[in-house]
């Protein structure tokens, strides 16, 4: 199971993923897109 979890000022998000890193990758991408500052990324990968 792939986990993301993007927080920033403001907020926090949490993606899931179990077969597609890259959509994950994407989805934080665009979270951070929307952010300006004191951005935190944070990814783990579960068996």
């Amino acid at each position: 199971m792939h986990w993301l979890r993007v927080s920033a000022p403001g907020g926090s998000v949490s993606f899931n993923n179990p077969e597609d890193p890259i959509a994950l990758a994407k989805s934080a991408i665009a979270f951070l897109a929307s952010r300006s500052e004191g951005v935190n990324l944070e990814n783990r990968v579960e068996p």
